[in-house]
């Protein structure tokens, strides 16, 4: 017999990146929580239930659920850019949302879109 144990294999990029894409999520849903607002926490965890459902089961449920969050994460970012190209081109004043509205506001919504496409594009390689 051989001593040698095996050692875990380190996660994958993707799998890293899948379970990061769902912590600012998770600390939005938190937020909420401790202000009364349970619906984005109901919906948070209905999200990552079906996400994590589709990964365990494998195939063509895998893949569906991480191009479907995919797909939400791009939407995600998309809208929010939406939304400073509105208020930027208009010029509306609006004190509560302009102090959101800064240049790393656009960066965290390109890393958004990165994420997104990253998972979309890795949807299909072999099992998580």
């Amino acid at each position: 017999m051989s001593d040698e144990r095996q050692r875990p294999r380190p996660p994958e990029l993707r799998t890293a990146v899948l379970i990061l894409s769902f912590i600012p999520f998770l600390i939005k849903s938190v937020s909420y929580l401790l202000v009364g607002g349970y619906t984005p926490a109901i919906i948070f965890s209905l999200l990552v239930t079906l996400v994590l459902w589709g990964v365990r089961r494998g195939g063509a449920a895998r893949r569906l659920a991480i191009r479907t969050w995919a797909i939400a994460i791009v939407l995600w970012a998309l809208a929010r850019i939406g939304i400073y190209v509105m208020f930027a081109l208009t010029g509306i004043s609006e004190a509560a949302i302009e102090i959101h509205l800064t240049p790393g506001y656009l960066v965290l919504n390109a890393a958004w879109l990165v994420i997104g496409a990253y998972l979309f594009r890795t949807a299909s390689r072999p099992a998580i």
